[in-house]
């Protein structure tokens, strides 16, 4: 199985371009603090299709905290000087953004996600993660 889940902050604000054949691509780097070592972070090249891309380019900019859903892809090129070199990247197959929330008319959902937001950026698990979706999946009825 190849899959990837990341939570990090935009390293670059993302700038999208469009292929020969008309898709949209965005290449970004995500900074992901290490859960064993504080004092590391580690740098992730990652790039979006279309849909993704748009939203990106449209609603994030560097420093937000987003979480990815991707897989893994291996890429050779060869460098200026002849010598041969591999490349490793995630294509992002999904991208939620974990900003802080703006106000709704229910403070008690602010006071939820934002602490949940926070909660993810420094200790990231599976039922966190569910609980921040459940939250958001309600609140989008209540809307």
């Amino acid at each position: 199985m190849n899959k990837v889940f990341l939570v990090g902050r935009l390293a670059t604000d993302p700038i999208i371009k469009t292929t020969s054949k008309g898709n949209n691509l965005v290449n970004i780097s995500i900074a992901v603090n290490d859960s064993y070592n504080k004092n590391n972070s580690y740098f992730f090249q990652c790039s979006a299709w279309d849909r993704n891309a748009t939203f990106i380019e449209q609603y994030l900019k560097k420093g937000d905290l987003v979480a990815i859903d991707g897989r893994l892809t291996r890429r050779e090129y060869v460098t200026r000087e002849g010598k041969q070199q591999f490349a490793t990247d995630i294509v992002i197959e999904s991208i939620n953004s974990l900003a802080k929330a703006k106000p709704t008319a229910n403070p008690e959902f602010n006071k939820i996600f934002n602490e949940t937001a926070n909660d993810l950026s420094k200790n990231t698990n599976d039922s966190s993660i569910d609980d921040l979706t459940n939250l958001l999946n309600n609140e989008k009825g209540n809307a």
